[in-house]
């Protein structure tokens, strides 16, 4: 539809007493704007067309990274983060698991069997009475029950990532490259690094 013979339609357009050989060469030089005008849109063309065939879905977005950046390879994938690194707090009434909160070690509290306490590295039960045992190191006196639950204000949340793009290190890719691909078609408000391994 849009592939156009412009030497049928200059033929065709002008009236037979002026089809000489002169007339037409000169009709196709007041065309050769137009013809030019014409490439241009096609090329423009064919890069919506190729956009319109894509989204931010992360399946999409891994193919057209790896068709425009790795064809052969197609070493480039995305890795977003666990939703289950977030935590929800919720009303009594919405009848969701409840979310507990615990107090951080401190060695100079006595601690009773099935009490809890919160280090950086988790969440421990005590399984004897103790004082001054440091839970991941004295696992005789504390069971690990799960990792440990943060709170977040906007400022620090603003830096934590939704999504990882992974680079192979061969590929020698410039990343603001990625970062114009990835930028157009992510959710508004995504937080994502590039990575080559």
């Amino acid at each position: 539809m849009f592939n156009l013979n412009w030497q049928f339609l200059i033929r065709i357009f002008t009236p037979s007493f002026w089809r000489d050989v002169v007339t037409l060469r000169w009709l196709d030089v007041l065309m050769s704007q137009v013809k030019a005008l014409h490439t241009t849109f096609l090329s423009w063309k064919s890069g919506i067309d190729q956009t319109l065939l894509h989204n931010g879905q992360v399946i999409y977005l891994t193919k057209l990274l790896n068709d425009k950046f790795d064809s052969i390879g197609r070493g480039i994938y995305i890795d977003t983060i666990s939703d289950s690194l977030y935590t929800y707090l919720f009303n009594n009434a919405e009848g969701q698991p409840a979310t507990y909160f615990y107090n951080n070690y401190s060695s100079t509290t006595t601690y009773s069997i099935d009490e809890y306490a919160q280090t950086p590295t988790g969440v421990y039960k005590a399984t004897a009475i103790s004082t001054n045992l440091y839970p991941d190191t004295n696992l005789s006196s504390w069971t690990f029950v799960e990792a440990p639950t943060y709170l977040f204000n906007q400022s620090e949340i603003v830096t934590q990532l939704d999504f990882i793009v992974y680079v192979p290190l061969a590929l020698s890719i410039d990343p603001l490259d990625i970062q114009v691909v990835v930028n157009y078609y992510k959710i508004a408000g995504k937080h994502y690094s590039i990575q080559t391994y």
